[in-house]
Parts: structure tokens; C-alpha cells; sequence
């Protein structure tokens, strides 16, 4: 499990900091690298109420890195949850993800 922290001092705010998409594309990278097979759910803080704004802006950065090919990601948007369920496109039980991720999102 990983999260994203800013880091302190006089950074640019991260609505304009290009460091963040390549930050997250080699966050998947290396964790992928590690383990083809690995299956990670994304899911959006949502205690100050900014959690479509994040998932938005976690599409754009993922989708406009190189490395976003590699992978499918399932995207959640349901009941105030938002995020995604993103694996690598060779791994092995792909349809099997794919079915847990409805079924996980079916209650809601």
C-alpha cells in the first residue's frame, strides 16, 4: 500500500506541477516491474469533498502517461467512491479482476 504525500517547502501547486504524472507512471512502474500480476484499487480521499476533482485528475495523469497502454484500468464511480481498479494487460487472470471488480462494486 502506497500513498501520496506532498512534500514540504515552496512547491508549485499540484494543479501545475509536471512532476506528478511521471511521479504516479513510475509508482506503477516499479511496483508492476516487481510483479506483472499485482492488482492495485485506487480509491479518492474523500473527507474534504474533493474526491471527483482527484479522479479526474488521476485519469488525465495516468492516461496521458507512455506507460497507461500497459494497463487496464477499471474505473469506479459509484455511490461517492471514486477511483479504479488498474492491472497490467498481461497478467494471467484478467477476466477473473475484471469480474471481481463488478462484483465488488455491485452492492453499491
Amino acid at each position: 500500500m502506497f500513498t501520496l504525500e506532498p512534500e514540504d517547502g515552496n512547491l508549485p501547486s499540484p494543479r501545475e506541477d509536471p512532476r506528478i504524472g511521471p511521479t504516479v507512471a513510475a509508482v506503477f512502474a516499479e511496483k508492476f516491474a516487481k510483479n506483472k500480476n499485482s492488482v492495485v484499487c485506487f480509491i479518492c480521499a474523500s473527507e474534504d469533498k474533493k474526491e471527483v476533482l482527484r479522479a479526474r485528475k488521476f485519469d488525465i495523469m495516468f492516461e496521458s502517461q507512455d506507460t497507461s497502454k500497459d494497463f487496464i484500468k477499471i474505473k469506479i464511480r459509484e455511490k461517492g467512491i471514486y477511483g479504479a481498479v488498474i492491472y497490467h494487460r498481461d497478467n494471467p487472470a484478467g477476466p477473473e479482476i475484471a469480474a471481481a471488480a463488478k462484483q465488488m462494486l455491485s452492492p453499491f
